[in-house]
């Protein structure tokens, strides 16, 4: 059973549970007063008792690091597109970053920690947070990888078609193609 003690109270060293304020206090050396007055309640805690309270709380903190990792960069996300979406107009003096034009529907570059958005005070421009890149580049380039090869066979019958090989016959393309580059490639005399 856990001995009760008062703050103030002269005790061995060791470790004590603070029941008000949930911290555990040191007492260094043999002997000590325990901190605060006698409002302030504390129970003595084995020093056996803290290893597995540590490494409980060890496995707690591994187990939830990557959703605290998720979490502060949701955060800073969800930060940065508040603070992204302000509007500015043509001609303002800006700070550095990527500007979406909403008429042009185009990306725009301010190098520097400061310039101009080009264009006059009609067009509308909307700063986009740098971190909003990354995902987007994710997914163009997982669209990329994904439908490249349908392209690639998507473009195989448009040139089947516009160079006619089906009617000129593929040796006299290559024939043609040949002869092309002998003439690009011949010394001039």
């Amino acid at each position: 059973m856990l001995k009760k003690y008062q703050g103030g109270a002269s005790v061995k060293g060791g470790f004590y549970w603070n029941t008000a304020e949930l911290e555990v206090v040191t007492v260094d050396g043999k002997n000590g007063p325990l901190p605060g007055g006698p409002t302030q309640n504390y129970l003595k805690v084995p020093a056996l008792a803290l290893i597995p309270l540590a490494m409980g709380f060890s496995a707690l903190y591994v187990m939830f690091l990557p959703f605290i990792g998720f979490a502060m960069v949701l955060s800073l996300v969800v930060r940065k597109a508040r603070q992204g979406g302000a509007k500015h107009l043509g001609g303002a003096i800006v700070k550095g970053g990527f500007y979406w034009n909403t008429a042009g529907r185009e990306f725009v570059t301010v190098d520097g920690k400061e310039g101009p958005l080009p264009g006059d005070p009609t067009q509308r421009y909307v700063k986009v947070p740098t971190l909003l890149f990354i995902p987007l580049a994710l997914v163009l380039g997982g669209l990329f990888v994904i439908f490249l090869p349908l392209i690639g066979f998507a473009m195989l019958p448009i040139l089947l078609v516009r160079k006619s090989l089906a009617s000129k016959g593929l040796v006299n393309v290559a024939r043609s193609s040949v002869r092309k580059l002998a003439a690009l490639t011949a010394p001039e005399s």
